[in-house]
């Protein structure tokens, strides 16, 4: 009547993908294990196939006649920004860095260079970088209204927002 139902003692074994996620890691380090002996596998055609069996053989969990035992409990633990990683920011940095010096996106840091409130790259060995003390000067000037350079700037005299008051 309930054919579809598994006994108790039989445990399906997992895909390549079910294992990643019940362990929480990629597939590519499933297929290293594999690769390197630690655990075996059965082929059903192009399918690979990692039993239950072996699956707890590798976490050490002893077999306890349960269908499916427990995911092991995952704390979540937030990755360190880039930020975090580099506490002595280098004096030229490519586009990305000084994005993240910034704390912004690349697509907005970007705007902010259109916009003349971030300085523009300079070319070293070929490539766009950005000037740590330059970019500390514009973080001053748009921390500091009284300090902006349009202010005194013919090209924006016409502009209300930049007059003297």
């Amino acid at each position: 009547m309930n054919s579809h139902i598994l006994p108790e003692h039989d445990v399906r074994p997992y895909s390549v993908a079910q294992l990643a996620d019940r362990w929480g890691c990629s597939g590519s380090m499933i297929y290293k294990l594999i690769k390197q002996g630690e655990l075996q596998t059965a082929n059903v055609g192009v399918l690979i196939r990692i039993a239950a069996a072996e699956v707890e053989r590798f976490e050490g969990v002893p077999r306890t006649g349960v269908a499916e035992s427990p995911k092991p409990e995952r704390t979540v633990t937030a990755a360190p920004t880039r930020v975090d990683r580099i506490p002595d920011w280098p004096a030229m940095m490519t586009r990305k860095l000084a994005a993240d010096y910034c704390s912004l996106s690349v697509a907005q840091f970007e705007r902010e260079i259109i916009d003349g409130r971030l300085p523009c790259p300079v070319k070293l060995g070929g490539r766009d970088s950005w000037h740590r003390a330059t970019i500390d000067k514009h973080l001053e000037l748009i921390a500091n209204p009284e300090l902006d350079w349009r202010r005194d700037s013919p090209l924006y005299a016409d502009d209300p927002r930049y007059q003297r008051k």
